[in-house]
């Protein structure tokens, strides 16, 4: 990931065909990507933690209860906003379809970037061409939990995404950016087509040490959020 021009803009490794970043800037990040998209605006669903996956045929349509977009409209810019959870970009080459998926626990548990690969090969993509990157997200080493929820994705076949830092007997914590890629894998997106992200959104800070990204972790009850943005070329 590289630091674009603009203030706290990150690019991310794009293919040919689009260009995609994630921004931490405030105002839920609107002001960065105005720099970038100037008087384009980004379509943003209304994100509940859901599994449901829209396509978007239009600049003008609103998304209620929805955590991933897909769209084939080159020039439309679509994202997610997150604040520790999992920004997902998918890229189809061979039928020009970008999407954008937002994955918390729940949608890693439940499978919603796995939703959305089926969707894009319904629309006619070959899932090995298929490109994954993601956005910033917070890390295994600061994603704590509860065993409970933990229990819930050993129960799903992520137990080596399961780590115990303070040793045996010591709360879990999740790597949802590795569970995430698993699930792609395990649809047929070819390893070397993923892209990971190690910057973590609770503790990545700048030369002067100051944050780089929202959290919700750092900064329980924050409203400003970091956007994943997307667009076809």
């Amino acid at each position: 990931m590289t630091k674009d021009m603009n203030d706290n803009v990150y690019r991310l490794p794009s293919p040919e065909g689009i260009c995609c970043f994630t921004t931490g800037a405030k105002a839920d990040g609107l002001v960065s990507a105005g720099r970038i998209l100037g008087d384009k605006h980004p379509i943003l669903p209304v994100q509940t933690h859901s599994l449901n996956v829209a396509v978007v045929t239009n600049a003008r349509e609103t998304f209620q209860d929805t955590d991933a977009l897909i769209t084939q409209i080159p020039g439309l810019p679509i994202g997610v906003r997150t604040a520790d959870c999992v920004p997902i970009i998918l890229y189809a080459p061979d039928i020009k379809a970008v999407a954008v998926v937002h994955a918390g626990w729940k949608g890693t548990l439940g499978g919603i970037v796995s939703k959305t690969i089926d969707l894009i090969v319904d629309m006619g993509a070959d899932v090995s061409m298929l490109h994954a990157m993601f956005g910033v997200s917070i890390c295994c080493e600061c994603y704590e939990v509860n065993p409970e929820l933990a229990d819930k994705f050993i129960a799903e076949g992520f137990v080596s995404n399961i780590s115990y830092p303070g040793g045996s007997g010591s709360r879990p914590h999740l790597d949802l950016q590795g569970m995430n890629a698993k699930r792609m894998q395990e649809k047929g997106v070819l390893p070397e087509n993923i892209v990971l992200n190690n910057l973590c959104t609770k503790t990545s800070c700048d030369e002067s040490g100051a944050f780089l990204f929202n959290s919700w972790r750092r900064n329980p009850g924050i409203t400003e959020r970091n956007l994943t943005i997307a667009s076809l070329i």
